[in-house]
């Protein structure tokens, strides 16, 4: 047990990569440490996987700027003996934070969730990122981030090769056999014998589902797609859908919180993300012995194909050979005839075992 406060902090409960995250370690921590959850606010679906025995501390802030001031005074009041914080833009905060409080924790963890280019080009004032990276992330004791493209990322923009730890994110392949067991409530197709895909994403530019659908109107056989997700492109997703005539095998559905039942139904799960961290959908899908395509874009699951065996995970080079590879796993469903279901052991690395990755991230926690 560590002697002083344990802050684990990040912006809200959202239903994204990186809050699961940050969720699946609070839940392992809590098991042998007294852990503080810090958040801008309660908003989000996984405020349920909260562990009763963690406290929280809410800043009642709806953006990372508005609350400088209030970490600052948190910081001072309470002295946190380690922090533990994800994602880029919250990062800064909080180190600027952290720094002008005054207090000098034992340990300072920063979590890379993404990559640092796609944060800076997202700010609409790029110094902001280069400095924070350069400057701000060199502060803590450790950056951990998910793949060794956004360590070298990392690298490019200022931040110190010797302070970067590679870890995996966390898959509890077991929970998550559980969960797809769960009964759902699936959409209505004109012919729900058609092969079947899935996305899984918020409906934002990162994600991709634009182009994701339009790859899906180029396909020569018929299938189906569900695509899961909240966000502020819904609108113009829908309007594509019907503009490519296909209001009756495109289906969008809200954010799920458990999407493991659709996914176990799909012959394949997809990814059409313009930029990635490490996207748990993917792994995820692999956890369930699913086939994943995934975009070119997403560099981090280019370098697990390269230097892990994963037959199940697909990167096409180019568009059409993404199209080609929808039609292709469509006829080899079609010929078969029966939906492909989840395996008995998964397909995912190893490496990926929340109980290894709990660990790996304990020991630069709270270590000696």
């Amino acid at each position: 047990m560590v002697d002083g406060k344990i802050f684990i902090c990040l912006p809200d409960f959202s239903g994204g990569g990186a809050e699961k995250v940050m969720m699946t370690l609070i839940k392992a921590f809590a098991v042998e440490h007294e852990i503080t959850c810090v958040v801008l606010n309660e908003n989000g679906p996984f405020i349920e996987k909260l562990p009763s025995v963690c406290h929280l501390k809410n800043l009642n802030c709806f953006s990372a700027k508005q609350a400088l001031i209030p970490m600052i005074r948190l910081f001072r009041v309470e002295k946190p003996e380690i922090i533990f914080s994800t994602l880029g833009y919250f990062n800064f905060v909080l180190m600027l934070a952290l720094w002008l409080s005054g207090h000098r924790p034992r340990r300072v963890v920063l979590r890379e969730a993404n990559s640092p280019a796609s944060t800076i080009d997202s700010l609409a004032a790029k110094w902001i990122g280069k400095v924070g990276y350069r400057f701000l992330y060199n502060q803590a004791n450790h950056v951990v981030c998910n793949a060794q493209y956004v360590s070298s990322q990392l690298v490019d923009f200022g931040v110190k090769s010797e302070r970067i730890v590679v870890i995996p994110n966390p898959v509890d392949v077991r929970e998550i056999h559980r969960l797809a067991n769960k009964k759902m409530i699936f959409p209505k197709f004109n012919n729900p014998s058609l092969p079947l895909f899935v996305s899984v994403g918020r409906l934002s530019t990162q994600k991709g589902m634009d182009r994701l659908i339009d790859w899906f109107s180029l396909m020569e056989i018929g299938a189906n797609l569900i695509i899961l997700g909240d966000g502020p492109e819904r609108l113009d997703l829908e309007k594509k859908i019907s503009n490519h005539g296909l209001n009756d095998r495109v289906k969008i559905m809200n954010f799920q919180k458990n999407p493991f039942p659709y996914m176990k139904r799909a012959d394949a799960v997809l990814l059409g993300s313009l930029w990635e961290g490490l996207p748990n959908v993917a792994l995820e899908a692999l956890a369930l012995g699913k086939t994943v395509i995934a975009s070119r874009e997403c560099k981090s699951l280019q370098q697990m194909k390269d230097t892990k065996d994963v037959p199940d995970l697909t990167i096409p080079a180019t568009d059409k050979a993404f199209v080609e590879e929808l039609d292709n796993i469509a006829r080899i469903r079609s010929e078969r005839g029966t939906p492909r279901l989840a395996k008995l052991c998964s397909s995912l690395p190893s490496g990926f075992d929340v109980q290894k990755v709990s660990s790996k991230y304990g020991s630069i926690l709270f270590g000696d």
